[in-house]
């Protein structure tokens, strides 16, 4: 009978030999570098080893196998699984201990976070993300739905699938309402004659408009590139549309559709009288277009050495003829020389 006893008592003691013994800590049951199955963030469990241990929760700091790089975790019993913890309270079920979260009692004195809010989720390794409330359900057990803004490595990754491509842009759908860029007052493109640097009426045509009292509109003169387009004044300027005008407000939006022989013929009639220079006993008093012009013409400059004293541009021929009778003055190459733009 003894022998049966001790035997039976031996045997018992082998078979249980893998649980953890009753009312001993994980210091006695778990040394270090026991490997281990562990529990992640993202739900799987991967091997791992035991670096350390502690009285305080969470107990176990645990190594990754192959994710050294991610650093240590410290984790408790629910998420580690091994042979050693059999029998131990809540080992390796991956939830924490019931009695921790009480669902009657948080029910009715936690306050539910407003929608939208930041907070710090405790994502189970001790660790804190930050998330966003996206959606509160007070039906739920887990009541709080947070989204969560954590970097990993590709291989945590899984069931990856690729953003839907954005729908092309409808190019048929009518253009917003409002002034084309070739219209308003003057529309681009309007042809009309406009007073050069050297106070002769060339034509021109109109490339640009803009709000400014002093010179409102851009031509650019028959037979010059655009490096030579110029911002003129409304009194620099002869159209039809500008007749009796101050200003690009006071010019309707619309221009006046007139025939064209009429035009044509005063337009070649102008030409010949601008370019060849006939009418010479007609010519009307000098309007200057520059600054230096005008200062030029009330007296406030009294001899062309002042406007040299100060490297003052001058850009009207009548500057100089306001200084020096022109029958005086003789014209003379010095030297033709190829320049680069």
């Amino acid at each position: 009978g003894k022998g049966g006893g001790k035997g039976k008592g031996k045997s018992g003691k082998g078979k249980s030999s893998g649980e953890a013994p009753a009312g001993k800590s994980l210091f006695d049951i778990l040394p270090v570098e026991t490997p281990v199955t562990a529990l992640y963030a993202d739900g799987e469990w991967y091997k791992a080893k035991v670096v350390q241990l502690r009285k305080k929760e969470p107990e176990v700091k645990v190594r990754f196998e192959g994710y050294e790089s991610l650093g240590d975790y410290w984790l408790g019993p629910h998420m580690i699984k091994s042979k050693l913890l059999k029998g131990y309270p809540n080992a390796g079920t991956g939830m924490h201990p019931p009695a921790a979260a009480p669902k009657k009692s948080a029910a009715k004195t936690v306050s539910l976070p407003e929608v939208g809010s930041t907070c710090s989720v405790d994502i189970g390794l001790s660790q804190y993300q930050t998330g966003v409330v996206s959606k509160v359900d007070t039906k739920k057990e887990a009541p709080i739905k947070v989204t969560l803004d954590v970097w990993v490595l590709p291989s945590q990754l899984k069931k990856v699938t690729p953003p839907k491509a954005s729908a092309p842009a409808d190019k048929s759908k009518p253009a917003p309402k409002g002034k084309a860029k070739d219209e308003g007052p003057i529309p681009i493109g309007t042809q009309l004659t406009a007073l050069g640097m050297d106070g002769v009426w060339y034509k021109a045509e109109v490339t640009g408009l803009r709000k400014n009292n002093v010179a409102p509109v851009k031509v650019r003169y028959a037979g010059c590139d655009e490096s030579m387009d110029a911002w003129v004044a409304l009194e620099g300027l002869r159209s039809k549309l500008l007749k009796g005008k101050k200003s690009l407000d006071d010019i309707p939006a619309e221009e006046p559709k007139k025939a064209k022989g009429k035009g044509k013929g005063k337009g070649k009639g102008f030409k010949g009288k601008g370019k060849k220079g006939k009418g010479k006993g007609e010519e009307k008093e000098w309007m200057p277009v520059t600054k230096l012009g005008r200062l030029v013409k009330e007296g406030k400059i009294k001899s062309v050495e002042d406007i040299y004293l100060h490297s003052l541009p001058i850009k009207e021929y009548q500057i100089i003829d306001a200084f020096f009778d022109p029958t005086t003055l003789k014209d003379e190459v010095m030297k033709i020389h190829p320049v680069q733009k």
